[in-house]
């Protein structure tokens, strides 16, 4: 199905799940999907889509810029990488040793076996493996500390790769962070941090919620804007991610 939101043809369609709220979603610049409780009409959803419309061009047009800036981060070598706000250049070698991958000034250096010269695939699953596992240590240590700060104790912190979420916090006190997280310059590794842990006393987005982060980062804001700004853009370096709107 297809419907006109200004000057755009979007392609949408609708899916039926057990659920009692109507769901949007921007799969790609022009493409949406709604999903809906099982008896909701075509003209229900076509309703809802235009409804939305300010939203869904404003977002549809981010995202095409993000794909557009995406395309800029191409994994091969000479190309620039992010790591905790910095840009390193990316390098790669082929020798019969053991794989690595390393900091080295301004060069992120990838050293991979002969048999896999030209394999874009171990390349990138190197370099995410090396990303995880950076993420693992950082944000390991900054969750505790900050833990401390704040006065909680999470029952534990995983690194994961969700579709679209920089961290969770569990009910029962579990921590979970996307690896993409150190990507990010500090001060935002800062804040997703704080942002999360504060969910171990609130476990909402409340304004009393907003009050606790405000009183450990008072420049908290800054850090939303920017991840706002640029957090799609170091989503897209890697799966397509998908925007959504409820009601």
């Amino acid at each position: 199905m297809q419907i006109l939101l200004g000057e755009t043809l979007f392609t949408w369609s609708l899916l039926f799940a057990r659920r009692r709220t109507v769901r949007l979603k921007i799969v790609g610049p022009t493409t949406l999907e709604i999903v809906a409780p099982p008896k909701y009409r075509q003209e229900q959803a076509e309703a809802f889509i235009q409804a939305k419309a300010t939203w869904i061009l404003a977002t549809a047009k981010k995202l095409a810029a993000e794909e557009q800036a995406a395309a800029q981060f191409a994994i091969e070598p000479g190309k620039p990488l992010p790591f905790m706000g910095n840009s390193y250049t990316l390098t790669v070698a082929y020798h019969p040793v053991r794989p690595s991958v390393r900091l080295d000034g301004s060069l992120l250096r990838v050293c991979l076996p002969e048999r896999l010269r030209n394999n874009q695939t171990a390349l990138i699953q190197m370099l995410i493996h090396w990303y995880a596992e950076q993420a693992r240590q950082h944000l390991g240590k900054k969750t505790l500390e900050w833990a401390r700060v704040i006065g909680v104790k999470p029952i534990s912190i995983s690194i994961r790769d969700p579709k679209s979420r920089w961290g969770s916090c569990s009910t029962r006190g579990s921590i979970n962070y996307s690896w993409r997280v150190i990507l990010a310059p500090p001060s935002i590794i800062d804040y997703l941090v704080v942002h999360e842990l504060c969910h171990l006393l609130e476990p909402n987005h409340s304004s009393r919620y907003w009050g606790l982060v405000e009183s450990i980062l008072p420049d908290f804001r800054t850090s939303r804007h920017w991840l706002k700004a640029n957090g799609g853009l170091l989503m897209r370096l890697f799966p397509l991610q998908s925007q959504e709107s409820g009601e």
